[in-house]
């Protein structure tokens, strides 16, 4: 009887000392729309519908590890950030258990506006996985069914691409209209100069 109470004292030990580290890793916000910056660092943001949803393991090899991940399927109804296109299939994969966000059932047919990364940190005995494309319950995620939000961010985003767009065009076409000006001056100066002469 003393060996089962030391063995349950051992445990619950070890799961209060894992408790904060485990609260911790999972407890975070994604940075809210209307914040400059919410959709930096993403490889790719997209509005897209939600068409399969496939819970597996994944071994790594290289360090013998099994995750447990989540597979969700999008057909992209429009691309913000990166180089997917409307039509493409892009499976977002979330790894773990609790730092997530999962998927339902009842979910199918929605469309999301979502942001994937891929995770270039290199850890000593950690699997590599950057050949994912991945999500997490602190990355970019807005459902059509919870509106008005899902309008809201996906306007934002709209709003944001709009405008870097617009500064990217402007950026590529000062040089060459700053250059027509500084000619078309010099050009004026000198017929300025010449018809002066001839009076």
């Amino acid at each position: 009887m003393t060996s089962h109470f030391v063995k349950r004292l051992i445990i619950l030990a070890m799961a209060k000392a894992m408790v904060p580290c485990l609260a911790h890793a999972c407890m975070c916000l994604p940075t809210p729309i209307n914040e400059e910056g919410s959709t930096d660092g993403y490889e790719v943001v997209f509005v897209g519908e939600l068409i399969a949803i496939e819970r597996t393991n994944k071994f790594f090899p290289d360090t013998q590890d099994i995750f447990p991940v989540e597979i969700n399927s999008y057909i992209v109804h429009e691309s913000f950030i990166g180089s997917v296109s409307l039509g493409d299939t892009v499976h977002i994969h979330q790894f773990g258990i609790g730092c997530t966000n999962p998927r339902r059932e009842d979910q199918l047919r929605t469309k999301f506006l979502i942001g994937g990364f891929r995770d270039e940190q290199k850890v000593p005995d950690w699997p590599s996985m950057q050949e994912y494309l991945q999500a997490q319950l602190c990355t970019l995620s807005y459902s059509e069914l919870s509106d008005p939000e899902y309008s809201s961010a996906v306007q934002v985003v709209r709003n944001r691409m709009n405008t870097a767009f617009e500064v990217k065009v402007a950026s590529i076409l000062v040089a060459p209209l700053m250059t027509v000006i500084v000619i078309g001056s010099i050009g004026f100066v000198l017929f300025i100069e010449r018809v002066s002469i001839f009076q």
